[in-house]
């Protein structure tokens, strides 16, 4: 089977940029397309954009596009827990005081639950999930690890 699911998060920093928070807490929206091999195991793609409120004269803007696995646990349950885990690629940019921007590799790991809310023939489902992202951003001597968290609200239509 396959599943079609958006994602609206909320995201905060759990990094700086030359000693500064690089961003307020951000407002992140995606898209994620799975294909499940099994009841377990799914393996797919997705997009997502995360914009961060200026925060000490920092203006930053992520975007990502990710291979995209998960392992899911207890499968026959209304609720169910599973593992996200993403590899690909993220562009950070920055536009505050001058265009600094660059496209590095990018992971994340973290932890879901989710549940069927449509009883009659389980095509829609609804998860949170919180994630942890790593990226590397080095432009213009700005040479640093960029980590965020992040939580996420998942719409999915099973097909």
């Amino acid at each position: 089977s396959n599943r079609l699911s958006l994602m609206l998060g909320y995201g905060k920093p759990n990094s700086t940029i030359m000693g500064k928070e690089w961003g307020g807490n951000s407002i992140s929206i995606g898209g994620q397309l799975l294909h499940y091999f099994g009841d377990n195991f799914a393996f797919g793609a997705e997009i997502e954009n995360l914009n961060y409120a200026k925060k000490n004269g920092i203006n930053a803007e992520i975007s990502n596009i990710a291979a995209a696995f998960r392992f899911s646990f207890n499968v026959n349950d209304l609720q169910r827990i599973y593992i996200p885990i993403g590899f690909g690629a993220s562009k950070m940019r920055e536009t505050s005081n001058s265009s600094l921007d660059d496209t590095s590799l990018m992971g994340y790991v973290g932890l879901g639950l989710e549940a069927d809310i449509d009883a009659i023939n389980d095509h829609f489902v609804f998860g949170l999930e919180g994630r942890y992202y790593c990226s590397h951003f080095d432009s213009h001597g700005i040479d640093e690890d960029i980590e965020y968290i992040s939580v996420l609200a998942m719409l999915g239509y099973r097909f």
